[in-house]
């Protein structure tokens, strides 16, 4: 098991050179495969390594937080950043397998998971003041008489 320190600044070229000597010195093989178990991070640097490396083997996605699982682990988008900016360097490398266990968003700290839903309505394109009204306030989602008077006065 190799793990990536947190954070958008693992997303380097060294960082991606010290996972993949480490797959090297695993063994790697052209039938391995690559599992990305985390966020969005993760799976940026997992997926363009294993696009990468040996010209390319699979890899599966097993995205833990809420933006990954809707965004950044779907679409096979794989990249590490440079000074310049962001996702400059990468590769379209789909994953043979993504699987999004939504129970692994209960770890998540409050505020990601509403960062999560406001990037989720942003690019559903859903901005309404209800999808908003949640987006702030997560814990209302399970309230029904809260959202049918949200719903109303939305209505109005």
């Amino acid at each position: 098991m190799l793990s990536v320190p947190a954070g958008e600044a693992s997303k380097s070229f060294a960082e991606l050179e010290r996972l993949l000597d480490r797959m090297l010195e695993f063994g790697l093989e052209r039938g391995s495969q690559l599992l990305a178990l985390g966020g969005g991070v993760v799976g940026d640097l997992a997926g363009f390594a294993s696009a990468i490396a040996l010209r390319g083997i699979d890899y599966l996605q097993l995205p833990t937080s809420l933006l990954a699982q809707f965004d950044s682990s779907v679409g096979g988008k794989t990249a590490v950043n440079m000074r310049a900016g962001k996702n400059l360097v990468g590769a379209f490398h789909q994953p043979r397998l993504v699987l999004a266990d939504i129970d692994t968003l209960k770890t998540l700290p409050e505020r990601e998971r509403r960062a999560g839903l406001c990037r989720g309505g942003e690019a559903r394109g859903d901005l309404r003041p209800r999808f908003l009204r949640l987006a702030r306030a997560p814990r209302r989602l399970g309230d029904r008489r809260r959202r049918r008077r949200a719903d109303r006065r939305d209505r109005a």
